[in-house]
């Protein structure tokens, strides 16, 4: 009989005893008694479908093992091919290494993402159903990527270490393809083809730093890809002119809302924001970032009040990064990314004629119509006059310009001066003799004061951005248990750190799991955090303000909502432009680069999610999620609980009134105290302290006092007593004499 229950009961199963077994396997292996959270799997006997990160199909097949950011160290087992009905597979973001074993047939989509695996299954490419990889950021190195994952629905190989196939010499775009996320994958001998037709499929494209070539003008690029959301090629080897007016007279509708072109070798001319304004309103309505840094870009630098210009005519656009061209300096322009003199030097022809060179990098990128120049002597003498247009061409491609001009007047050569009049733009250029260093001075973006107090506790709040459950924490929860504990902010140094992946050559120069806007709200968050000092109370009511509409970032809000912050010695503008700096330059990197390393080291998957000095901070050491509940007096209470336990048990000492509510306090009134549910005034308390202490000490007084008087009674009775007892002198001699006339009778 009880064969036959057996029996029956593994008929009614799909789950095999193999599969069990794997599953059992994966836990010892990949250490499961240190997962963060392992429900039923310390039961072999249980049904595997109830297990956290299984799921089941409707005749209890197991079609999905998912165990993202759960801290799995160790080797995947390798009897994965024993599950007959797996389709998903996501074991990212966790601590795997060594290789990756064969998979079941049956998979349709892996993900194992943000580990430190070392090779590819030998049966990937024999599995019929596979529609999407994600193997990104694991140590895939000396491997090729297999040609047959180049024509999936998803790939994501990015920073992964693998390389484009050697024999594959041009990537072309047709299928199904609708991701491709190969950013790092070494492609030096591949030639980028845009569709000649506008693709109908691909819709986000990330090739940075592989090393692709293309000659596509701009143009051509957003015509190709109209529904791809995020266009990342940056760090290539992209010679297209950057032709912004034929842009601007595409006619399909281009969805694009982040552009990276940056670190290529493209070159244009920028005629003046008003190129921008046109290119942005006709062609890409939805753009918010876009990155043409570090191109052959010429033109005349727009001034930071021309980008605000922009900023305030398209509330969604609000990253543009031109830095790093060969911009032209010119007076009364003060420019809002790096520009350069032009560089001039003389020589004697005659004693009425003197012969020019003129250099500048971005020449070279001029068109013969922007090549006019009108040039000026000014000396000490007063201004001559002196002009003629140049005709400025190229030599050997050194960009050494020669021009001659005749004399009539004589003058200092030790205080020449030449202006350059660019006629095509109405503007004078700067111009520097001999060649000097025109660099720029850069804001300092280091933080304006720093917390050093010796005992704070490190808590930090991982998250993103556009994730609502982290808009709920940070704009809601957290402040209301600083506003019903103040002492919060005494006994914890609280930070956000962004869940972006740093990335050089993007946009924005970051990933994340809502795409680039987000990337940039983070990047401008940890900024500004950074710039007042880690001033968790300011950065609350920024988060707040933030947030005020919805559980999405605003990003036309962010400055607005700066104005709440009024760090001591600074003003508003000069704070804006400090974080303006920090979220261009290094410092947004170095913030952000190390956020992202402690991401990897604790395998954090989730946003939000809390760590408490290192480790997983969880509420009453049960519950590690942080929704905003109904009754959020009682939440704040658990939370701050579970706060001055922790501090108790770093430092060793008991933070004073650490869990009394302001309410509390509040409640109690001027002059008064709580104690338990009961408010008293501070000169009844100290009465009832003194009295405390004398009802303790007048007992323990008395009673040394009585014992001391008895001890003396005692001791003059003892004294009495042994008088009585002693004989007297007389007595003692009358005796002794007695004694001495008997013994003499006797002789």
């Amino acid at each position: 009989m009880p064969a036959l229950l057996c029996l029956l009961l593994s008929l009614a199963r799909a789950w095999t005893d193999l599969e069990l077994a794997c599953l059992q396997a994966l836990y010892a292996d990949t250490g499961g008694v240190g997962w963060y959270n392992s429900d039923g799997w310390v039961d072999p006997a249980a049904n595997p479908c109830v297990y956290f990160g299984i799921s089941c199909n409707d005749a209890e097949e197991i079609v999905t093992i998912e165990l993202i950011g759960n801290n799995l160290e160790g080797v995947i087992p390798s009897c994965l091919t024993d599950f007959h009905a797996l389709t998903h597979l996501s074991l990212s973001h966790n601590r795997l290494d060594g290789p990756l074993p064969d998979l079941p047939s049956s998979l349709t989509y892996i993900h194992v993402g943000s580990n430190r695996l070392t090779s590819l299954p030998s049966n990937l490419c024999s599995l019929p159903s596979l529609e999407a990889v994600k193997i990104d950021h694991n140590s895939l190195l000396g491997l090729e990527i297999p040609n047959c994952l180049l024509h999936l629905t998803e790939l994501r190989v990015h920073r992964s270490g693998l390389a484009f196939p050697k024999d594959l010499k041009k990537l072309f775009f047709s299928g199904s393809r609708k991701r491709l996320l190969a950013a790092g994958c070494d492609g030096h001998l591949l030639e980028l083809v845009p569709p000649f037709e506008p693709s109908r499929t691909v819709w986000e494209l990330d090739l940075t730093d592989v090393g692709i070539s293309s000659n596509a003008p701009l143009s051509r690029l957003l015509n190709g890809f109209p529904l791809v959301r995020e266009l990342y090629l940056g760090g290539n080897n992209l010679t297209g002119v950057l032709d912004f007016k034929e842009a601007t007279l595409l006619k399909n509708s281009i969805v694009l809302t982040t552009l990276n072109l940056g670190a290529n070798n493209m070159p244009g001319v920028l005629e003046g924001v008003e190129t921008l304004r046109l290119f942005l309103s006709s062609s890409l309505p939805f753009l918010y970032a876009i990155d043409l840094s570090h191109n052959r870009l010429t033109g005349v630098s727009p001034t930071l009040e021309e980008v605000q210009g922009l900023y305030s005519t398209f509330p969604s656009f609000y990253a543009l990064n031109l830095n790093e061209n060969p911009f032209f300096c010119a007076v009364g322009k003060p420019p809002a990314y790096s520009c350069k003199d032009i560089v001039y030097s003389y020589e004697v022809m005659s004693t009425t004629h003197l012969r020019f060179f003129l250099s500048h990098p971005g020449l070279a990128s001029l068109d013969q119509k922007s090549k006019d120049f009108i040039v000026a002597l000014n000396s000490t003498f007063g201004d001559l006059n002196v002009s003629t247009t140049l005709e400025l061409d190229d030599t050997s491609g050194k960009f050494i310009l020669d021009a001659i001009l005749p004399l009539d007047h004589s003058f200092n050569l030790s205080s020449l001066q030449v202006r350059l009049y660019w006629s095509a733009f109405e503007l004078v250029l700067t111009s520097s003799h001999p060649k000097n260093d025109s660099t720029k001075a850069i804001l300092e973006t280091g933080p304006l004061a720093s917390d050093t107090s010796p005992q704070k506790l490190q808590l930090d709040v991982f998250g993103a951005s556009k994730c609502p459950y982290f808009a709920q924490l940070i704009s809601q929860t957290l402040p209301r248990v600083y506003l019903d504990y103040p002492q919060l902010l005494e006994i914890a140094k609280i930070r956000f750190l962004s869940l972006v992946e740093p990335a050089e050559h993007v946009a924005v120069r970051g990933y994340s799991m809502h795409g680039s806007l987000e990337v940039i709200v983070d990047y401008y968050c940890m900024c500004l955090q950074d710039m007042i000092g880690y001033d968790a109370g300011a950065m609350f009511e920024f988060f707040s303000c933030i947030y005020a509409v919805n559980t999405d970032a605003s990003i036309e809000l962010l400055d607005q909502c700066q104005g709440f912050l009024n760090p001591t010695g600074l003003d508003g503008q000069t704070l804006n432009q400090k974080v303006t700096s920090c979220l261009y330059g290094d410092r947004a990197i170095e913030l952000v680069d190390e956020a992202y390393q402690k991401q990897l080291r604790h395998g954090i998957a989730y946003s939000p999610t809390i760590f408490l000095e290192d480790t997983l901070f969880c509420i009453d050491g049960i519950s590690c999620a942080y929704e905003h509940p109904a009754d959020g007096e009682d939440y704040a209470r658990n939370i701050m609980g579970a706060l001055c336990e922790a501090y108790e048990r770093e430092f060793g000492v008991e933070y004073p009134n650490c869990t009394v509510s302001r309410h509390r306090r509040q409640a109690c009134g001027e002059g008064l105290v709580s104690i338990g549910s009961w408010c008293v005034r501070i000169w009844v308390l100290a009465i009832i302290c003194v009295g405390g202490v004398l009802l303790v000490t007048i007992p323990i007084v008395t009673t040394i006092i009585v014992i001391l008087v008895r001890r003396a009674r005692l001791k003059a009775q003892w004294d009495h007593e042994a008088r009585l007892l002693e004989p007297s002198v007389d007595e003692t001699s009358s005796t002794s004499a007695e004694s001495v006339n008997l013994i003499r009778a006797n002789k």
